[in-house]
Order: C-alpha cells, then structure tokens, then sequence
C-alpha cells in the first residue's frame, strides 16, 4: 500500500513576497480570485527557499550549461542524494555532455501560502528621520505595501520515496529516511522568513489551543472606562472611543463563536499576559464587555444620525493618523511649493490676454461658498471653478474618464494652466501613472490614493464610497469634511448615482464640507432633494449665457424613421451627425446610408478599443470645434457617447428623440461656437421613433420630453438673460412647478428609494460595494480572438503576463486591452472559471461578428451573436 503525507498549515503573518519594484515602492505577490478581490501570497518556490535555508540544506553543488543567453543553471552531475537531502526531497534535473537528461521528480510538493483576508491596499512609508533631521535634509520617502493576514499552503509528501533513487540505484536506510522526514516537519513547524534582508517573519501553523486577535480588539479590552468618564463625563464621547479602537482595520465582523472565545481569552489568558508585561497591574483585570458594547452600539446609538457622522468623521482622521505616523509625517497633506491652483488659473488667463468672464467673476467674488452654476459651453466655467476654490484644498469630479483626462491635462500642462500638484484617480489611474515610467510618477499615484494632492481630478466613485457605511470607507468623508467639491456635469449622472452623490453632500457639508455643482442644464428636481437632505446653498441656482443669443432651430420631424434620403443629400454638402439611442439603431441605419453615400462612418461603444480610438481621432479631425472651420462633408452617425466627451461642431443635427437634458447635450454638438444663421431652416431634426424608449430611456420622461420639444418645435431656440428657451425646455420636463406629474414619475421614485437606503443604512452592514453597480462587462469578440490566436499574438501576450516584471504585465494586459470592448451583462455569460487566459481576468471571449477596415474606417464593428429562434442573446460562450 502506498504511503503518503498530506499537510494543510494556516499561520498569521505580514508582508511575505514582494514581487518587481516600481521606483521606490515595494509591491507585494497578490492575485485575484472570484470575489474580484485581491489577496496576497508566497510562492512555493519562495517557501522552499526559506525551507532549504533553514534546514542547512543549501549546499548542493551546481554549475551553468550551455552558453551565452541560453545559460541554465542546474545540480551537477555528481550530486546525488545520499549526500545532499534537497535534491532527495525537491527533486532534481542533471544533464552531462554526451547523454540524456536525468531527472527525479519531487518528493515533497508544495502549494503556494495564500492569504485567508482579502488585501486592502495598505501602504507603510519608510524614511531614516532620524539620519534626516541630524542632517538638516528631507529624506526620501520609500513605500511598501503592507498586508497582515491568516495564510495557509498545503504540503505533500510521497513517503515511498524518500532516499530512493533509481537514477543512481541508491536505497538509503530507514533511520535516515526517518530523520530526514523528522528534520523537515520540525522546520515546518519552527520555519522563518527572511524578507529583504531582515529576519522578518515566523511562519510556525497555529496552535489550535492559542487564541489569535486583532491588536484593535486586545487594546479595547485594555480601555478604562471609569477612568474616561470620571474625566470627560459623556458616554457618547465614549462609545465613539470604543468604536473608532475596535474597528480601526478592516476586518469581518466576529461570529458567535469567535466572539465566545474572546470572551473566554481576554478573561484569561490575555489578562494574565499583561500582568506579566505590567501593562495591567497584579490584581487588574481586562474588560471584556467593551467588546459587547462595541457590538451593541452598531446597533443602539450608533443607528442615530448625529453619532454616525461624528463617528465616520473621527473614524476617517484616525485612520489618516495611521497613514501619516507610517511616513513620519506631521500631515498628510503633501506641502504645496509655489503658487497654488487659483493663482496659477488667473495667470495663464492673465498670460493669454483673458479678463475674467462673468462666470468666473461671480465664482471667485464667491470662493469656497455651496453653489449651483448652470452655465453654457465655452463660457470658461472650468477656470471659474478652479477660482472659486481659492488655493485651497479641492476635488474635481466628472462622469467620464476621458473629460477628466482632458481637464487634467489642461490644468497640468505648462501650456494650459500649469499646476503640476494635481492628482488624477479614476478605476483606472493606476494604469496611467505605470505609463509614465518614471518615479515622479509613482509618488504622484500614491499620494493620489491617500487624497493627499492640493487638488484632485477623479470620478465620484473614488470619494463617495462611504455613503455605503463600510468600515474602511470613512477616510475619503473626513478629506471632504475640510476640503472644497465640484460637481460638474452633475445631470449626466443615473438615479441610483445622483442619490448617492445627494447623500454624500450631506454627510460632507453636515461634517463642514463645501460644493460647487456645474452643469449646462440643471433639472430643478435636484433643488427638491437639496432641500429635503438639508444641504445648504448659499444662494438661488446662478445661470450664465454665452454671447451667443441663439444657435439651434428644431424640428420635430413627422416620420417615425430616419430620412436616410435627405441625411445623404445634405451630407454631400454639409457635416451631418445622426446620434441614435442604441448600438443596434445606429448600426442598422449606417448600413442603410452607407450603402448610397460616400463618406459615412459610423461610432459607437462596441467598437474595440484601437478601432474606437481611430474613430475618435476622426470625429475629432472632420468636425473640430474651431474658430476656423474645414470645409469637410459627410456623415458621422454614432449614439450618446458624442453627447459629452467629444469637443465637436458639425452643421446638422439629427437625433431619436430622448430625455430633453441629453437632447440639449447632443445640440451642442452642432454650432457650437458660432451663431444660427441659416434663416428659417432648421439645423436639428428630431425623430420620434421610439428607439430605446422604455429601456435606455425611461419611459416617463421620454413623454415629458415629446411634449416640451412640441412646445418649441419650428422654433429657433433663444440663450440669453433675457429668454432662455432651454431653460424652459427643461423646466417642462423636471421642475415639478411645470410638471408636477415628475414627482410621480419612476425617475423621481428611484432617486428617493436609494436615498432613503442610504439613509437607513446601518453602520458596517455592507461591504465596501461597487459604487457605479456596473452592468457591463470587457470582452474580446470571437472573430478578434481567432485572429490573434493565429497570429501567434495572443501566445505571446500570455507569456507576458505571466511575467515576474510588473511593468512587463502591465504592458501587456494595456496591449491585451486594445483588442477588447464592453457589453451589457447578459450579451455574453460569466462563469467564473471560463475567462479569457486566467481565471481572474475579468474577460471574456464573446460570440459574434465583428467587422471593421483598419484603412478606410469602415464598417459596423461588434455585433453579438443571436439565436435565430427567438433571437435573444445566446447564453454560452465558447473561451479558453
């Protein structure tokens, strides 16, 4: 009967396997699995490294084959087991000029040590500040990440062939098989690590009769209760102590029985150690019912308002105290050096020859005031918000990744704004800072993580994640607490985001936070809300014209379709953009019109990313926003990705019907920065044919909107104090003293029903969630797979990714990613075990057509696969 040994080992410890540095920063082993978070690991080749070290074991001779870069290291010849036990237990391969390969497999295998707790991201800054300070210099900050967890690995031995080699016919006897098996389990169980250097780390499994805890629920134990409220006398001043200590780290919430052995440690064993260590004195007993009264005021005090917003303030500025004592900074705040971002704004407009705008004059004579500006485009709103931050410490918020890249680059740039102490953070800013390549930018990344930067340019999703009352999320609140907030674009955003946004302004001005909300087309709905969740402003809803008294006439068009004949009449003459409400819409009408016309092409979601981005750069060539116009002709049709993100200005318009706020956004894609002069000729038509209505448009306030565009149609729409046609138009739709059905709309519920969840929300009875709850995955389409797949190319990215070099992955999923696209969840199933080249990577080969002409920008790009019963969308997917 065969013999053999099955071991699985759990310990506790920190920081275990860091992979390639970047710069200064010290980035630990870790990997994703299916909760889509990240935990940390030991390689096995890492743990037998410690292993064979400790056991004295490294002495096997070996020597280099072959030559130049083809090098392999390998065990010499001669070694045999007998006489060097690593290579009885961990096998071996050994070549001779002249013969064959001999190799012996491993007797003892290995899993690599995982962690048990998902990785937070936590970060230790190191300096020498003492060396710095005898010096007079400020010395540089290096950085690793930190991750203290349970880890567990699994080892195996073949116990039949211990001291056994037919190789070398060696059988070595029993007492040393033994000894050899003996010598290696008591290095397990007394195994260290030595990490960068140090003797870091004891690596010995649990005993199961040692009880483990967090130092954050010890050191509550250890909290003087009468003490505290002999001096301070406020019981809720020390619930919220109690609390803050208790739940410091991020950690899962105890279950019964774990709550059970706390109790029974802190009464006994733990007692007992602090006498000994005179943390307590000889008769001095810790407290274990601060535990339970930690746990109880989650549920008692805790659920009243006033406490939880003391509570996730002081909560956030411990865990900011944490991040500073690691670097051995007084603040963490980086120091701002030079002038700070309103004076750097007023000299480039100084430098350029610009005085200030009306605009910018009523935001910087209002500096640091809650204030809601509509204003038009190209009226200087974005420097009017950086003045009304007034040097101090702000955030920059906007809905689309590729306008926040736009407005970071402007103000950073030397030709633009140039403020180079901004900080870009979106999901995927951490990608660009690994694109710069340089170290500079690697410090730019970490402070942009720890909201450090006088001013940072994100998405709300970054800083908004504590209206979910996750413990770990309250930093980003107590930041907000004294900083100053823009909202731009604020009406791009869906119910369930402008709820949570509406909450977080009240959680951050109740805490004594400031906001400015900018928009071109504010929906009066919001003022309702603002007021419900006492948010202050500090005057009435400002609007500001450019001087550019009108620009559109809208028609309302009688056909319930596209007018595919005279789009491609005036497309002979004129630069004509047709915006659809769906892919689907959209790519149906550009076969239509292609099919007749010259110069059609075609721009949506689904195109991969290389192609999406050659389109971008077309759009942007044929129709730029210039005071000196081309004379391009032709025919863009695309969907609402043009509403906002493009800087675009065609001659004609015609759009589906949508909400009146998006409609307003698409005219700005035509006549953008010169006035209507076309007589009594319209240049934006709009067909009512009900594309998207009821799915991508709910269904209410696509009649609302019919009825306010009826109201204008034939109308040559006026922009000025005097008449503000859009205004109005919007007025119609949401300003519930025009339309008081808005409030019984499924629009105006939804925005109420998460208000009121973020409201009743207990502390720490979710998880830190998904801001955006996004409903679209990354996929590369079937016919893009085969391709690469028989160009050799997606072999080579494989390889590359399995790399030990960070920035060599990184290049290559950034190179992976050109070949993807996104769809709606749904388009093309999930499981977990069947993503594109590894398990976690979050994408997906997708069935369907895909068709595009690299050379003349051509064709519809991708298109799901159907069934052709029912047509639904398949519900397999063949991937690797």
């Amino acid at each position: 009967m065969k013999r053999g040994l099955t071991i699985t080992l759990v310990f506790e410890a920190s920081s275990l396997n860091y992979g390639e540095g970047m710069g200064n920063i010290s980035v630990l082993k870790h990997l994703t699995r299916a909760d889509r978070q990240q935990y940390t690991y030991i390689s096995r080749q890492a743990l037998r490294y410690s292993m064979i070290d400790q056991l004295g074991w490294d002495n096997t001779p070996t020597e280099a084959n072959g030559s130049g870069s083809k090098k392999v290291i390998q065990f010499q010849p001669s070694a045999t087991i007998d006489k060097y036990p690593e290579i009885d237990l961990f096998g071996y391969m050994k070549t001779e000029k002249g013969s064959g390969a001999k190799t012996r497999s491993a007797v003892v295998r290995l899993t690599s040590g995982v962690s048990l707790e998902p990785f937070q991201a936590d970060l230790d800054f190191l300096t020498n500040m003492g060396m710095a300070r005898r010096t007079g210099e400020n010395n540089a900050i290096a950085q690793s990440e930190q991750h203290r967890s349970f880890y567990s690995y699994t080892i195996t031995i073949d116990l039949d062939r211990i001291g056994i080699d037919e190789n070398d016919n060696l059988s070595l006897p029993n007492d040393e098989k033994t000894r050899r098996v003996c010598d290696f389990l008591s290095c397990v169980e007394y195994l260290y690590r030595d990490i960068k250097g140090r003797r870091a780390m004891n690596l010995p499994p649990l005993d199961s009769s040692t009880s483990v805890f967090p130092h954050g629920y010890l050191s509550l134990a250890l909290l003087d209760r009468k003490f505290f409220l002999t001096r301070w006398k406020s019981k809720s001043a020390f619930h919220l102590l109690a609390m803050m200590i208790f739940y410091h780290h991020n950690r899962p919430l105890m279950t019964e029985e774990d709550c059970m052995e706390y109790d029974r440690y802190v009464q006994s064993a733990f007692t007992e150690r602090c006498r000994a260590l005179g943390i307590l004195p000889k008769d001095g007993q810790s407290d274990r019912g601060m535990r339970q009264r930690a746990y109880a005021n989650l549920r008692g005090e805790a659920e009243e308002e006033s406490f939880q917003l003391r509570y996730i303030l002081l909560k956030g500025l411990l865990n900011r105290i944490d991040y500073c004592a690691s670097a051995g900074r007084k603040t963490a705040d980086e120091p701002l050096v030079g002038p700070d971002i309103s004076a750097c704004t007023r000299t480039a407009m100084e430098n350029s020859g610009y005085t200030l705008r009306p605009v910018q004059d009523y935001l910087a004579s209002h500096a640091g005031e809650n204030l809601i500006i509509e204003a038009s485009t190209g009226i200087g709103k974005t420097e009017g918000a950086l003045l009304w931050l007034g040097g101090r410490k702000g955030f920059y918020t906007l809905p689309l990744k590729v306008s926040i890249h736009a407005i970071y680059t402007r103000i950073c740039d030397e030709k633009g704004i140039a403020f180079p102490h901004a900080a870009l953070l979106h999901g995927d800013a951490h990608a660009y800072y690994l694109s710069q390549d340089s170290e500079a930018s690697d410090l730019r990344w970490q402070a942009a993580r720890l909201f450090a930067c006088p001013l940072t340019v994100c998405t709300v999703d970054q800083i908004m994640r504590f209206v979910y009352k996750a413990n770990g999320t309250e930093i980003a609140a107590a930041v907000l607490a004294r900083s100053y907030l823009i909202l731009d674009e604020i009406q791009m955003y869906s119910p369930e985001l402008l709820a949570a946004i509406l909450y977080a302004l009240h959680v951050i001005t109740s805490l004594g936070g400031h906001f400015l909300i900018l928009t071109a087309t504010f929906p009066k709905l919001l003022l309702r809300f603002l007021e419900r969740e006492s948010i202050p402003i500090a005057a009435a809803p400002q609007t500001f014209h450019a001087d550019l008294p009108a620009r559109h006439r809208i028609q309302l068009c009688a056909e319930r379709s596209f007018p595919a004949e005279q789009i491609i009449e005036q497309g002979k003459t004129r630069k004509v953009l047709v915006i659809c409400n769906t892919i689907a819409q959209a790519q149906k009408l550009y076969q239509t019109i292609s099919s007749a016309a010259q110069s059609v092409y075609l721009l949506h979601s689904r195109y991969i990313r290389r192609h999406r981005s050659l389109l971008e750069s077309a759009i942007l060539r044929f129709a730029p926003n210039q005071k000196a116009s081309n004379t391009n002709s032709g025919i863009w049709i695309s969907t609402q990705i043009v509403e906002a993100s493009l800087d675009l200005d065609f001659d004609v318009l015609y759009t589906s019907l949508c909400t009146v706020d998006s409609l307003l956004q698409r005219m700005g894609r035509i006549y953008r920065s010169r006035p209507y002069d076309l007589g009594d000729q319209p240049n934006v038509f709009i067909i009512d044919n009900g594309d998207g209505r009821g799915t991508v448009i709910e269904e209410t306030l696509y009649a609302f909107s019919l009825a306010a565009v009826r109201n204008f149609n034939g109308c040559l729409l006026e922009e000025s104090d005097e008449q503000d046609d859009k205004s109005r138009m919007m007025d119609l739709v949401y300003d519930p003293e025009k339309n008081p059905d808005i409030l019984k709309s499924p629009y105006y519920q939804r925005v109420s029903d998460r208000l009121n969840t973020f409201k009743n929300l207990r502390l720490y009875d979710t998880d830190n969630a998904n801001f955006r709850e996004i409903d679209s995955i990354t996929v590369v389409p079937e016919s893009i797979y085969i391709t690469l797949e028989e160009s050799g190319k997606l072999n080579e990215l494989t390889q590359a990714l399995a790399s030990d070099d960070i920035q060599e992955v990184f290049e290559a999923r950034q190179e992976l990613l050109q070949y993807t696209t996104s769809v709606r969840q749904g388009t093309c199933p999930t499981p977990e075990s069947q993503q594109l080249l590894w398990k976690h990577s979050r994408i997906w080969r997708c069935p369907g057509s895909y068709d595009f002409d690299e050379t003349t920008l051509s064709d519809v790009g991708f298109q799901p696969r159907k069934r052709s019963t029912n047509h639904r969308l398949i519900d397999q997917a063949q991937m690797l």
